[in-house]
């Protein structure tokens, strides 16, 4: 949510944040928004997902009425026509990269704990 608040600045906001990673994230999985938080992110967003993380899904899904958890699985692209990932294989800002963690974490309560493997995993 910091992003989204840093996006509403306009171009004042886009760049403040060179990297955000987010892990098993509590929020929709909806494509729009995720750009716009990347649109913050001066060189990459991260979600980092676990498919089997049963608790994010009984808690997000009993309190929201939305289905698609970004924790749970992928942020779509917002549309086919994105722009292509740069020369070094980055995505552009605003482009979310999905990482699916799911053989490093077996759900919610593991993230604090294997931090040090997962930042190592997503490259930082």
């Amino acid at each position: 949510k910091c992003l989204l608040q840093l996006e509403q600045a306009g171009p004042q906001g886009r760049g403040l944040v060179e990297t955000a990673v987010c892990l098993g994230t509590p929020l929709p999985a909806d494509a729009e928004t995720w750009a716009r938080a990347g649109r913050v992110c001066g060189h990459r967003l991260v979600n980092g997902y676990c498919r089997g993380d049963w608790v994010l899904a009984f808690v997000y899904r009993s309190a929201s009425l939305h289905l698609r958890v970004a924790g749970l699985g992928q942020v779509p692209p917002p549309d086919e026509a994105a722009a292509p990932w740069d020369e070094e294989g980055g995505p552009p800002p605003g482009r979310v990269e999905n990482l699916d963690l799911t053989g490093l974490v077996s759900g919610h309560w593991e993230y604090r704990e294997r931090l040090p493997v997962l930042l190592q995993f997503v490259g930082l």
